[in-house]
């Protein structure tokens, strides 16, 4: 995915888990007061890493909400033509995780790389 198409996602992802944070947890959860300490405060990183395709996607949402409890969204894209990848058809391209602390992410982050 070229640079600036992989930054719009990476955009959605974060939007959608933090509306995900705002409005889907109890709030007594700790997903919600990771998102109140977040809107709050505002000491929160943004980090983009790379999953290897879309299962490795779909893996790392359901760990995150199911298992630690971590907001978390799926991004679709469709209908932009970008060939290879991208013919218009509905693909997974993202999954927004947090606002969380790096502590409750890792274990559904980690073997992730860094985008070079």
């Amino acid at each position: 995915m070229p640079p600036g198409k992989m930054a719009a996602q990476a955009g959605h992802a974060f939007v959608e888990a933090l509306r995900d944070a705002s409005s889907n947890w109890d709030t007594d959860s700790v997903a919600h007061q990771d998102y109140i300490t977040y809107r709050d405060e505002r000491p929160g990183t943004k980090v983009v890493l790379v999953a290897p395709d879309e299962e490795a996607l779909r893996r790392i949402w359901e760990y995150a909400w199911r298992f630690y409890e971590i907001p978390a969204a799926l991004v679709f894209d469709s209908g932009h033509v970008m060939p290879p990848h991208f013919d218009g058809s509905r693909i997974l391209t993202a999954v927004g995780l947090g606002p969380c602390t790096k502590r409750r992410a890792a274990p559904v982050t980690k073997g992730l790389a860094l985008v070079p």
